[in-house]
């Protein structure tokens, strides 16, 4: 009989971290679940570990690519292979409390929703600090608990209601499975899955209760420095989507998602800016980059690179003071 619910784990180096991954799906209260571990060429110790839980539970699943394909793609080759009517995902660092699935699939069913939306935890792990996220909270949209894909996809781009990730979320499979084409990106593609399925979704319902916890090792920003490239051509399929919904969903404002998206490639130009300053690249070098984003995106809005590259300059001094005012907070408590 086919499970429940898939919960589906792109994998790739995750060797430090997947055992304790594993094992909060593992001891998950609601016990219908698959666990699909997608391993995309893995080069540390990511398979054997996998394998040893495999041994122990049955309804952990192991699939391979044989190279390095991008977290999108790994997302896709589960997607295809989930059994379950409900799909969830986690990444190999972060964990799903005992109850997570429960929750999910309970307000689900009760709404007989399309997507449902949990609460998180972000940990930084570096700080030993955490906070929560809760979906929508105080914004009209959720005040019964439940919106329209429309809504729903407004809630999604105004970013400060439900975040542009998969991990704090369950999914009608169906809904994911009639994704077509998803670029295979290692930057970006949970906001690509959602920016997807949301719009497309009838009811999207939600639930206060903390579902993941979810991991920043201080490594983020990095990848907007050392995968920028990568970052660009997930902004680009994002900007087709986009285009694609101007057909499918006339009467969402494509101007709106144009404007989310402008500012969502800016932030993400600043903290590589951020880095590059970190790394000690050249000002003209920065400012190229700047320029050249810029030019190659019509619709982010008119930057002066100068003034740019110095807000990107207070943006890291402003990052410092939170860094040591949290390690101060920690050191006291």
């Amino acid at each position: 009989m086919a499970p429940i619910v898939s919960v589906i784990v792109p994998a790739y180096n995750g060797g430090r971290y997947v055992t304790r991954c594993l094992k909060s799906l593992c001891n998950q209260s609601f016990n219908d679940i698959e666990i699909v571990v997608v391993d995309d060429g893995s080069t540390d110790n990511t398979a054997s570990a996998v394998a040893g839980l495999m041994a122990a539970d049955k309804r952990i699943k192991m699939l391979a690519h044989d190279r390095t394909c991008g977290e999108g793609a790994a997302r896709r080759t589960g997607i295809l292979a989930a059994q379950g009517k409900y799909i969830a995902f986690l990444d190999t660092d972060d964990i799903f409390y005992r109850d997570a699935v429960a929750s999910l699939y309970n307000a689900a069913r009760q709404y007989d929703c399309d997507i449902t939306v949990g609460a998180s935890r972000l940990y930084f792990s570096h700080l030993h600090f955490s906070i929560g996220h809760y979906p929508g909270a105080g914004h009209p949209m959720f005040s019964q608990g439940l919106v329209s894909g429309r809504e729903g996809t407004q809630a999604l781009l105004e970013a400060q209601d439900i975040q542009c990730v998969c991990w704090d979320k369950l999914y009608r499979a169906s809904l994911l499975k009639e994704i077509e084409v998803l670029p295979d990106v290692s930057v970006g593609p949970d906001f690509l899955i959602n920016l997807s399925v949301f719009p497309k979704a009838g009811r999207i319902g939600s639930t206060y209760t903390e579902v993941c916890r979810w991991t920043y090792n201080g490594m983020g920003s990095k990848y907007y420095l050392l995968k920028w490239e990568e970052y660009l051509r997930s902004a680009k399929a994002a900007h087709s989507l986009i285009g694609t919904m101007r057909t499918d969903t006339p009467d969402m404002s494509v101007t709106a998602m144009y404007e989310w998206l402008g500012k969502g490639i800016l932030n993400n130009l600043r903290e590589s800016c951020v880095q590059r300053i970190l790394h000690g690249y050249k000002d003209e070098e920065i400012l190229t980059v700047i320029r050249d984003t810029c030019r190659e995106f019509d619709f982010v809005p008119d930057t002066d690179a100068v003034l740019f590259l110095a807000e990107s300059r207070r943006h890291l001094r402003n990052h410092r003071k939170f860094y040591n005012f949290t390690r101060l907070i920690n050191l006291l408590s």
